[in-house]
């Protein structure tokens, strides 16, 4: 399979909230172990399809002094992993876009 990343990725582990988007069903939570800043890894498998569009929230990891940043974000599932030879299961999603909550504030990707 040929890579088609066009970003720097970054290896991970954060709790991510997701769901089908518009859906009102709760959001499942999962585990991200690869990262950037269009597209995120996380392990999960079952429920949706390719091109299922999903709305996720991540928290950020910072110093322990200071508020934890809040990601929320959109995205688009483009790849499925089979867990075989050491590599773990989940689904590839690319992000179409993201705001950074801090202090109650949104800042909007490309802003």
């Amino acid at each position: 399979m040929k890579e088609q990343r066009r970003g720097r990725r970054f290896s991970v582990t954060l709790s991510v909230l997701v769901r089908a988007k518009n859906s009102v069903e709760p959001h499942i939570e999962t585990t991200a172990t690869d990262m950037g800043s269009r597209g995120i890894f996380i392990g999960r498998t079952t429920g949706w399809g390719l091109g299922t569009q999903l709305e996720m929230e991540i928290v950020l990891p910072i110093a322990p002094d200071k508020e934890c940043p809040l990601v929320r974000c959109t995205g688009t599932v483009v790849r499925f992993q089979e867990s075989k030879a050491g590599r773990k299961a989940g689904v590839g999603i690319a992000i179409s876009n993201y705001q950074f909550i801090r202090n109650g504030r949104v800042k909007t990707s490309g802003s």
